[in-house]
């Protein structure tokens, strides 16, 4: 992460001290120094855990940056070594297993309470090398309790294999990895981890749960809008494509150009031609008719438009049979609209 920052922990015999490392500059000569000095440190991890009380003023320091990982360089005297053979096997859980034993064996302490890392290596009799590296789990404790989130406290470092990594002349990005794989850490439980997130990952399956059914929601929304815009116009275009199969005549071409202009919640449901009279079936609401109604007679003013009802009988557009019509049944009307020639 671009904010991610580092910081190392040298336990030196007036104290810890704290040194920020930045990417793509050089190592402080204080820190080189320090990590150079660690070796005439002449207390064990014991002892030097009895005399924290030294470090109780400078723990502020360390928590304030809420963006830093954090490891504690000790001295190579600290740790503890031990090689041995292992059958050849593919799992990992096995090698780490094996790995955690001998850790607790050459330290003579139980397993929750060493730190460890482990390299395996391939053997031409098809066995495993392994070497592991041990210290006390107190002094890991002791350092990540420093901090606000242990979690931000990534593990312990051999001071001649930090010197190896990171004395460049810069300190490349990359390196910081290989210190996290070279630390020293506890065997970690997965329980506490997983019940630590299950919390977030169940939200962010609600989320997505939600937002795929809000989308799907729109979709059919969407669907069904389309499919009702289709309907209209399959219902113009079959209502136009009779007109060809009526008698050929004046009022029959202002019947198929009024239905070609007609909106799409205007329902056609005859039409009829005859004698030089169209007659156009249609279903509207009362709003629409009383404003398209004028519209069609100043568009065609060569033509009568006669308004009537379902029984052909003559309506006005205040007439008392529409405002019956409207009020005992429904908002949409049943009217004939009749075309002929002056």
């Amino acid at each position: 992460m671009l904010l991610t920052k580092y910081c190392l922990l040298v336990p030196l015999p007036k104290g810890m001290k704290f040194f920020y490392v930045q990417k793509g500059k050089q190592l402080e000569e204080d820190l080189l120094h320090a990590m150079s000095s660690l070796q005439d440190l002449n207390l064990s991890i014991d002892d030097y855990c009895d005399q924290i009380d030294e470090l109780e003023t400078q723990k502020q320091e360390v928590v304030k940056n809420a963006f830093c990982h954090f490891f504690m360089v000790v001295p190579d005297f600290w740790l503890r070594s031990i090689e041995s053979r292992i059958p050849l096997t593919n799992s990992h859980q096995v090698k780490s297993l094996a790995a955690l034993a001998l850790a607790s064996e050459v330290s003579h302490l139980a397993p929750n309470s060493v730190c460890y890392r482990y390299r395996i290596t391939s053997e031409p009799n098809h066995d495993w090398q392994i070497e592991v590296a041990s210290a006390p789990k107190r002094i890991f404790d002791l350092a990540s309790g420093f901090l606000q989130k242990p979690l931000r406290f990534k593990g312990i470092i051999p001071a001649q294999d930090c010197l190896a990594l990171l004395a460049d002349d810069k300190v490349r990005p990359n390196r910081f990895t290989d210190l996290e794989q070279l630390s020293l850490k506890p065997k970690m439980k997965p329980e506490p981890y997983l019940k630590r997130y299950a919390k977030s990952w169940l939200l962010l399956l609600c989320l997505t749960f939600m937002s795929q059914l809000l989308l799907l929601y729109l979709y059919e929304s969407e669907k069904q809008s389309l499919a009702r815009a289709e309907l209209g116009l399959q219902q113009v275009k079959r209502s136009t494509s009779s007109l060809t199969k009526v008698e050929n005549n004046e009022s029959a071409q202002v019947a198929r150009e009024l239905l070609q202009s007609l909106p799409l919640d205007i329902r056609v449901n005859s039409i009829v031609s005859e004698n030089d009279i169209t007659r156009l079936g249609l279903s509207l609401s009362s709003e629409r008719l009383l404003t398209i109604y004028p519209l069609w007679q100043s568009k065609w003013k060569g033509y009568q438009l006669l308004l009537k009802d379902e029984w052909l009988q003559p309506l006005t557009l205040f007439s008392k049979e529409m405002d019956n019509q409207n009020n005992r049944t429904r908002s949409v009307l049943n009217v004939v609209i009749q075309i002929q020639k002056y």
